[in-house]
């Protein structure tokens, strides 16, 4: 079952510049292992990395090595804390 973890930090527009270049620049890493898919959201100053997982170890697998782990790349470029919540994906739907 695959897992979404969503992390999410309200960023000053002053910092906000850090977020969008830390975002670019995760193109060129390496993905950690069972990252499906990633997502970077903005509304109103609110930021959100969402990270689609195959599984729960995976996610503590990237999570336990920060520097891999998408949320943190993004959030410490712009010296800001994040908060993380968990869900399990039970479907979804593509075009």
């Amino acid at each position: 079952m695959k897992i979404v973890s969503v992390s999410r930090a309200e960023v000053h527009e002053a910092v906000s510049a850090h977020i969008y270049a830390a975002w670019s620049n995760l193109a060129t890493l390496d993905r950690p292992d069972g990252l499906a898919e990633c997502f970077l959201f903005e509304d109103d100053g609110i930021f959100e990395v969402m990270g689609v997982w195959d599984t729960m170890d995976d996610h503590d697998a990237a999570l336990a090595d920060e520097g891999r782990h998408p949320a943190f790349v993004v959030f410490e470029a712009a010296g800001v804390e994040c908060t993380h919540s968990f869900k399990r994906l039970f479907g979804s739907i593509h075009t």
